[in-house]
């Protein structure tokens, strides 16, 4: 009897705690997704993997890098316009003008 006792213990025990640590790794699973999906820090890391897609994040980076290249092409022809004019007042300093 107490062979039987003990042995409904420990399987009450084991079922137990089989629950308690499928609960904690779904609460752990379900944690990492919502810090994964909002951190800036781990999206391009895991962007790089195809099982991890987030359109919202994927149309913030397409227009962040339209940004850029306006930009860049506004400073590109920002410096051809002023490429042609020159700057005296550097060779000026220290010499009489005329």
């Amino acid at each position: 009897m107490i062979e039987r006792r003990s042995l409904y213990y420990a399987f009450c025990l084991v079922s137990s705690s089989k629950e308690v640590l499928k609960g904690s790794c779904t609460i752990a699973r379900d944690s990492f997704a919502q810090w994964a999906s909002t951190s800036t820090l781990t999206r391009p890391i895991l962007m790089q993997y195809q099982w991890f897609n987030d359109p919202q994040w994927n149309e913030a980076r397409q227009l962040s890098e339209e940004i850029r290249s306006k930009n860049l092409s506004q400073q590109r022809k920002k410096q051809k316009k002023l490429s042609g004019v020159r700057n005296y007042s550097s060779y000026s300093k220290g010499q009489k003008t005329t």
